[in-house]
């Protein structure tokens, strides 16, 4: 989960929910918008030269470091 004072991103996985009826709901009071298809990648103790490796020829869609952890939501 990432978020700021007017944006929250999540990340959801949960292949039996019923997403489009939960998004719709939340439409009611939020612009929402989402992706499908994404691979959450997390690295500890990570180097550049292994994250250049793990996201080579993929999309980043959003990307989080902490001193020894990295995390990259991306697409194929």
């Amino acid at each position: 989960m990432q978020q700021s004072a007017i944006d929250l991103n999540l990340v959801l996985d949960s292949p039996d929910a019923n997403w489009e009826e939960i998004f719709n709901e939340l439409k009611e009071f939020y612009t929402v918008r989402y992706n499908t298809g994404l691979t959450l990648i997390t690295i500890r103790h990570y180097t550049e030269e292994v994250l250049d490796w793990m996201v080579r020829e993929k999309d980043i869609y959003l990307e989080q470091h902490s001193r020894k952890t990295a995390r990259m939501l991306v697409k194929q």
